[in-house]
């Protein structure tokens, strides 16, 4: 019961850390100072980072709405050249 409690909590951290560094990626390929060179890291970082946060949400059984409402409103934010359909195979 406690293992339980403990890995629910450990899956529901994890999210909230993936969803902060989703974030950020976001935020530096927003800026218009940061080189295209390495906008490119920070697209392969992000597409990671969404792989990661869909693999741990389909374990957890999380909310798959709250999810996908809160990924269509990073894919909003994300300049076009760096969404791929890969990323959001799902959302329109």
């Amino acid at each position: 019961m406690e293992d339980d409690v403990a890995l629910e909590k450990l899956h529901k951290d994890s999210i909230r850390y993936l969803k902060e560094s989703i974030s950020i990626c976001v935020e530096e390929l927003r800026k218009p100072e940061v080189e295209s060179k390495t906008k490119v890291q920070w697209a392969r970082c992000l597409a990671q980072q969404i792989a990661a946060l869909m693999k741990i949400s389909r374990m957890t059984a999380s909310d798959t709405k709250d999810l996908a409402s809160w990924l269509s409103e990073i894919k909003r934010k994300i300049p076009k050249k760096y969404v791929e359909k890969e990323l959001f195979p799902d959302l329109p």
